[in-house]
């Protein structure tokens, strides 16, 4: 009789624990490129390129639009992770992604 290496067994807590940290992951690799491509729609690298005009005033147009990035980020994350714990938590469905990114915060950049 074969012996059963009981260090091997995965158990459905296990299960749970790694198909969460999926889900949370793809959501966040999902919203980081959802930022980034709102970055290079307005002629930046990235989401970080466009923040690092914020403290720099030597051009009032590029330190608004650092500014206006910067706070979106913010409120990007905030309503996204509120979001990823109510769908761990169970008190909301999972969303598509479509639909998730399609719910947050919209960029306000100072024209």
């Amino acid at each position: 009789m074969a012996n059963i290496d009981l260090s091997q067994l995965i158990t459905a807590e296990q299960k749970q624990a790694q198909a969460t940290a999926t889900l949370r992951a793809t959501f966040e690799k999902a919203t980081q490129a959802h930022l980034d491509a709102a970055a290079q729609e307005h002629g930046y690298d990235n989401l970080m390129t466009a923040i690092s005009y914020a403290d720099e005033p030597a051009v009032a147009r590029f330190q608004a639009d650092g500014k206006a990035f910067r706070a979106w980020r913010s409120l990007v994350w905030e309503y996204a992770y509120e979001q990823l714990s109510a769908v761990e938590a169970g008190t909301r469905e999972v969303p598509t992604l479509e639909a998730f990114l399609a719910e947050l915060p919209v960029l306000e950049v100072p024209a």
